[in-house]
């Protein structure tokens, strides 16, 4: 039993329960994209339904994070955090077995869960890895990036080749659902035990709080926005629908591996506002060599996007983490910066498309979208900031 124990609340199984959550928190919304066609004509779905499905992941995202301090009022982060796990297996096997309303109902859901996920996880690298959070942040994200591309690039070969089977293309994640529950469960994680103190009326009042939420913001609305509108934006430009989707993943990938250098990174400089203006630079140009040249030179464009965005994406989870002075606050953090943010990326992902229809074209959005990655950078600095919040 001691032995057992022992198990139980050592750092490898801590390390293990983390990682295997993190790789469950993005493929259930990462193969529905490409599986949407084949499910749009097998459920006989609007075109309007469909518009609605596929934004509901990025709302929930905001949704979740926000009421999830509300719900801490009442239960332990801990308990928050399996109850939100268990529903999200639920609702990814669920989703496959009802009509075109319970596809709706359960990816809504769906998003919901994942936010609370996404909001706590921080918190819980805070308490178990407080004296490694650059390695664990960076480890975490890694595996959601990986996770995702892998749900993503398999979601239409699960299908097979008509597509009949995009039932069991979707409800393959439940199985890594399952696995997360019973370490959930068997790692009770005493330091989330308790219900915390929420900080989110302080924090709105907080200037530094809402420059971690802009950075997370235009973080979120860059990668969103990329990877709706890209292949539209490739395709007017010349290139057809297969090498679209090419430069897309291509885009979506090559970044990936740089979330492994947060330690590294977070050792080096004295806070994270240089790394962060660095990898915003990086876009910056990237994103001004797509909006002028979409058909030259698209793969450094896109490799520089990708690569700026590659680091971005962890070095806006470790702000919250390392800025944050407990544990407590960077739950209430987590909640207000991923709440807000991936509203404002829900928000500035539609104003573009909406753009794009009213200019019939996508050299203004491009420019747009330069614009949303200049606020990234100009973010970069205070977000960054060593100042405790």
């Amino acid at each position: 039993m001691n032995r057992l124990r022992k198990i139980q609340t050592g750092s490898w199984f801590s390390w293990l329960t983390i990682l295997v959550l993190a790789s469950f928190l993005r493929p259930p919304i990462a193969d529905l994209g490409p599986l949407i066609p084949v499910i749009k004509s097998d459920l006989n779905l609007s075109a309007n339904l469909v518009s609605i499905i596929g934004s509901l992941p990025t709302i929930g995202f905001g949704v979740g994070a926000l009421l999830t301090p509300l719900l801490l009022k009442r239960v332990s982060k801990r308990t928050l955090l399996n109850a939100a796990i268990i529903a999200l297996t639920a609702s990814v096997w669920l989703r496959t077995q009802t009509s075109a309303t319970g596809l709706v109902v359960f990816t809504a859901i769906i998003g919901l869960t994942i936010a609370i996920g996404n909001t706590l996880l921080p918190s819980l690298v805070k308490s178990e890895f407080p004296h490694r959070i650059g390695l664990a942040t960076g480890l975490y994200t890694t595996t959601m990036a990986v996770t995702a591309g892998a749900a993503a690039w398999s979601a239409v070969p699960l299908a097979g080749s008509d597509g009949t089977d995009w039932q069991a293309s979707l409800a393959w994640p439940t199985a890594i659902g399952v696995v997360a529950v019973i370490l959930l469960l068997a790692n009770r994680f005493s330091a989330i035990a308790g219900i915390p103190e929420i900080h989110l009326g302080r924090l709105i009042r907080s200037r530094s709080a809402w420059s971690v939420t802009m950075f997370v913001g235009m973080q979120s609305l860059m990668f969103y926005a990329v990877l709706t509108w890209l292949p539209s934006l490739l395709q007017a430009a010349g290139y057809t629908p297969t090498e679209a989707g090419g430069w897309l993943s291509y885009v979506s990938t090559i970044g990936v591996p740089l979330g492994l250098t947060l330690p590294f990174v977070m050792r080096k400089f004295e806070s994270l506002a240089t790394a962060a203006m660095i990898s915003s630079a990086v876009v910056v140009v990237g994103t001004i060599g797509l909006a002028l040249s979409p058909g030259s030179f698209i793969w450094i464009w896109l490799g520089l996007m990708g690569i700026g965005g590659g680091l971005a994406f962890p070095l806006s989870l470790a702000m919250i983490t390392q800025r944050a002075q407990t544990a407590d606050i960077t739950t209430s953090l987590s909640a207000m910066s991923q709440g807000f943010g991936y509203l404002i990326a829900a928000l500035g992902t539609y104003l573009i498309g909406i753009v794009a229809s009213w200019s019939n074209g996508w050299v203004i959005p491009a420019w747009i979208l330069v614009g949303f990655a200049f606020l990234q950078f100009v973010f970069a600095k205070p977000a960054g900031s060593n100042q405790p919040i």
